[in-house]
């Protein structure tokens, strides 16, 4: 494994990705804090964050899911 992440630094970060820098280990981001929705858009609405990119897709059941509640409540 360690072999592996020292060729991925240097595929992503080239020359500058030397020995003495910890081959770029520490130009990764780090996950630190609760990263959970909820805590992110209070961060956001703070002005604490810069950018988020919201990736993923409905689960297939929840099309099915929205109809049958929607019969549910309609009777």
């Amino acid at each position: 494994m360690p072999a592996f992440l020292v060729s991925q630094l240097k595929a992503w970060y080239g020359d500058d990705a030397t020995r003495s820098n910890s081959f770029a280990y520490d130009y990764l981001p780090k996950i630190i804090g609760d990263h959970s929705h909820i805590p992110m858009f209070v961060e956001m609405n703070k002005g604490n964050t810069e950018g988020f990119f919201a990736m993923g897709r409905t689960p297939p059941s929840a099309g099915r899911t929205r109809r049958f509640s929607g019969k549910r409540w309609q009777s």
